[in-house]
């Protein structure tokens, strides 16, 4: 039920679908790359080594930073993994 509801949440990740706006889905996609940054300085971890653990793509975060998309299934398996640490 937690992941439905996640990606309905996370469907503005999917830049490429043209029925979402742009400036929607990258500000959704700018603030997943803030949440991201925020928890590698707060655990020292390289961004290779988070993409790894977080949804096994070592390039996720590099692509991020560069403007690129991602998949809705890549951003739920990050969500997941950024709320386990707020547990």
């Amino acid at each position: 039920m937690i992941k439905a509801k996640l990606m309905q949440k996370l469907k503005p990740y999917r830049l490429s679908t043209d029925a979402i706006p742009e400036r929607h889905a990258s500000q959704q996609a700018e603030d997943l790359l803030r949440r991201i940054e925020r928890y590698l300085v707060k655990h020292n971890m390289a961004d290779s080594s988070f993409g790894m653990f977080s949804c096994h793509n070592s390039h996720v975060v590099s692509r991020l930073r560069e403007g690129g998309d991602i998949k809705t299934g890549t951003a739920v398996k990050i969500e997941l993994f950024l709320k386990q640490d707020r547990q």
